[in-house]
Order: C-alpha cells, then structure tokens, then sequence
C-alpha cells in the first residue's frame, strides 16, 4: 500500500483526487478543523505599527496602533506594553490586555521614550512577536522678546521684537497690555509704557507666555519746562 501525507495550515473544505485511481472512486472533500491544533498550525504575527507622537514636550499623550496578522481561526493573544526608563535602562511593564476577535490593538497615554509591544498565546504564555519603537517629543516651546522702551510716558512709540522657537508651527499670538491693549500679531509697535502678557500657542494646542514692561525713558511730558 501507499500512504500521501498532506500538510493544511489554514481551515476549510479541499477537494482531492488521487489519479490514476479517480475511476475507482478516489475523489472527494475533506474539512480541516484547526481550533482545536495544539500548538495552532499558524502564529499570529505583528503587522504595521502606527505611532502617534506627544503633542507637546513632555507630553504623555503619545499613541500605538498596531495591526495583527491574525490566525483563522483567530488565536487568543495577549498583548504587553513596555517602556524603557531613559534613567535606569530598565524596561518597565505599562500593563496588558487581551484580544480574539479583533485585529486593531491601541494603547494611549504614552510618553517620549523607548518602547516596545510583544504578543504571546494568552494561555501558554508563547511569545509570537515583538514590535520595538521610539516615541519622540516635539522641542520645547519657547519664546523671546527685545522691548523698546518709548521716549516719554505719553509718546507711544514703544516697540517689542518676538522670536519664538521650538513646539509644532505654526503659532498664534495673544497679547494684552495696558488701558485694554491686545493684539494678534507677532511683533508689537506704538506701545505706550506699561506692563504686556504674550500667549503664544502652537499648532498642537502647546502654550508658552512671556510678560514684558516698558517704561519711558524720559520721565518729562511734552510742555514740560525744567
């Protein structure tokens, strides 16, 4: 006799026929179950790896999304977050979850850093796969001034320069100052002494302020006789 070994490694209906002895009656349909595979014939695996940055330094708003290459029937697997403290090296548990029926895993809350995802069967405890990855903070938000005093306390010809660096263009500008002062716009002129707050927000919603006083150089008002 003869023996034809055949290796199935996803579930479902095959046809097979075995010439030269279809005349005898060799064809027909078998169904491979494997739900019940020990070790299952397949491993899920990890597919793309989508990442989300913090919005602001220091931020831990960071995201991970991640798609499973999943087994049919679909394997029970659990996924475990990990996170290298940047101060000691050591990779520090930020919890875990399970997932069967889904092939999307998410987690939020997440941090500049190293990191990395493993999925392993949630019953033996086999680890699939791995995913290693790098959140990374945008630059600090910051800003500058150069003031220009005015020349006497009613002239109004006072200016401030701004420069603003770091956070995710582009910016916005709020200002406020002395008897209802405001204005939108990056640089300030005709300013009379006084105190003025600048808010500055980026494109992510980050803020910085910066306060700024002017005060006359002159201390004389026009008609003034010394």
């Amino acid at each position: 006799g003869w023996m034809l070994t055949q290796v199935f490694w996803n579930y479902g209906y095959y046809n097979y026929q075995c010439d030269p002895h279809a005349t005898m009656g060799m064809t027909g349909m078998v169904y491979v179950d494997t739900s019940n595979a020990n070790p299952p014939l397949s491993t899920p695996t990890i597919g793309a790896n989508i990442i989300t940055n913090p919005l602001c330094n220091g931020d831990w708003n960071g995201e991970d999304t991640i798609h499973i290459n999943q087994t049919i029937p679909a394997t029970e697997i659990k996924f475990n977050l990990f996170w290298q403290n940047p101060n000691t090296g050591w990779w520090i548990s930020m919890g875990s979850s399970s997932v069967t029926s889904s092939n999307i895993w998410w987690a939020g809350g997440m941090g500049a850093g190293n990191w990395y995802v493993s999925i392993m069967d949630s019953i033996t405890g086999v680890i699939y796969d791995t995913s290693h990855f790098t959140l990374i903070d945008p630059p600090v938000l910051s800003i500058s001034g150069i003031p220009t005093d005015p020349a006497t306390p009613i002239s109004n010809d006072g200016s401030i320069d701004i420069t603003t660096s770091g956070g995710t263009p582009t910016y916005t500008y709020n200002w406020s100052g002395p008897n209802g002062f405001s204005s939108t716009q990056e640089d300030i002129n005709n300013l009379s002494p006084g105190n003025y707050t600048l808010l500055v927000t980026d494109f992510n919603g980050c803020a910085d302020t910066l306060n700024l006083s002017l005060t006359a150089i002159n201390s004389c008002y026009q008609g003034d006789v010394t």
